[in-house]
């Protein structure tokens, strides 16, 4: 189906802007063929039957019946030309009732009617038009031709009898006619004209302002500064935190503070405490914080106390993972984009890589 809406594509484009079409594709020349045979309304009905019917493809029993139902919709529909108009089908005009008292013959107008415009002859259609007329005809009963009886001719309607005129109560002297109502557009409509418009006040223009003073210029984003890393000799440890969080032996929430909080100092008064920066309140409850330095104390071999502040964290252990997955990313999608083996589908097939796809080992 998507190879189909492809094809018709590529028709299109060859009848209104046949340069757009690529001088080294290889069907490029029976393009141009099923270009000619076309017309341009023929082309974009087709297209949008199998649009509709790639969409409704989840819909239909099997993928078998979706496709050869869009392929018998493009046969049966075709679209309507100026001129042409569909046949009306015959239909036999009602009896009217027998009555037992005889009563004079209504009158027939005989007034002529104009025929109406014939559909376009079979000369003035293109081949493929004609191999669709033949394929539909093929379908159809009897040759397309009508099995309804013929129309019966109308028959006359008697004439009612005049019944003497009542006389009008008082409070229907200034009705009108039952036939003469307005409708509820023309009452609208009436009404509207005859309804009083409000009348608004005045209203006085604003003072003058004095002249704005020009916005200072957006300032640029400020940069992100580079993460220092300061070693602690007492903890035989670099320093680079990002690291070590991503090492401790913690779960659930209190790995997630290890992971989204940033270090910002390592104090040594009264021992080793470690300061940290968090981004979420949750995450630095007591509990939590007791569990990290715990863990940071069974690392370290030796007791570290762990202090923390709120605040936008930058350095931290889930940004550093986050920054490698994009590198990594962006280094597999260079590598399929420039696969020789890629590149020849692409060229040939018209073959397109779906976003998203692409995952780097």
């Amino acid at each position: 189906m998507r190879d189909l809406g492809t094809l018709l594509h590529r028709l299109a484009l060859a009848q209104s802007v046949p340069a757009a079409l690529p001088e080294d594709l290889p069907e490029r020349a029976d393009i141009v063929r099923l270009a000619t045979l076309f017309d341009a309304e023929e082309v974009q009905l087709f297209y949008q039957i199998v649009v509709h019917g790639r969409n409704e493809l989840g819909l239909a029993p099997d993928e078998h019946a979706g496709f050869s139902m869009t392929l018998l919709r493009m046969l049966a529909f075709r679209p309507v030309h100026a001129g042409s108009e569909p046949a009306p089908v015959p239909v036999a005009a009602p009896r009217a009732p027998a009555r037992l008292s005889a009563a004079p013959a209504a009158v027939v107008s005989s007034t002529p009617v104009a025929p109406r415009a014939s559909a376009p002859t079979a000369a003035a259609l293109s081949p493929a038009r004609a191999a669709l007329e033949a394929a539909r005809g093929m379908t159809r009963p009897n040759g397309g031709v009508s099995n309804l009886p013929p129309a019966r001719a109308a028959e006359p309607k008697p004439e009612p009898r005049a019944k003497p005129a009542a006389a009008p109560a008082p409070w229907e002297d200034n009705m009108p006619p039952m036939g003469e109502f307005p409708d509820d557009e023309q009452f609208e409509q009436a009404q509207k004209k005859t309804e009083p418009r409000p009348v608004m006040p005045p209203v006085a223009p604003p003072p003058a302002r004095a002249a704005a003073a020009p916005s200072p210029a957006a300032a640029p984003p400020e940069p992100v500064a580079a993460m220092v890393v300061i070693p602690v000799p007492e903890l035989d440890w670099d320093g680079d935190w990002p690291v070590l969080a991503a090492q401790l032996a913690v779960r659930g929430v209190v790995q997630q503070l290890a992971l989204q909080a940033e270090l910002v100092r390592c104090d040594k008064v009264e021992g080793i405490a470690l300061h940290l920066r968090v981004p979420l309140e949750t995450l630095a409850s007591p509990a939590n914080i007791d569990k990290l330095a715990t863990a940071l104390s069974t690392h370290f071999n030796q007791p570290v106390r762990v202090t923390t502040e709120l605040g936008i964290a930058r350095h931290t252990a889930n940004a550093k993972a986050n920054a490698e997955r994009a590198a990594q990313q962006q280094v597999a999608e260079q590598q399929i984009q420039a696969d020789p083996f890629v590149l020849a589908m692409m060229r040939e097939f018209g073959a397109t890589i779906v976003p998203g796809s692409i995952k780097p080992h």
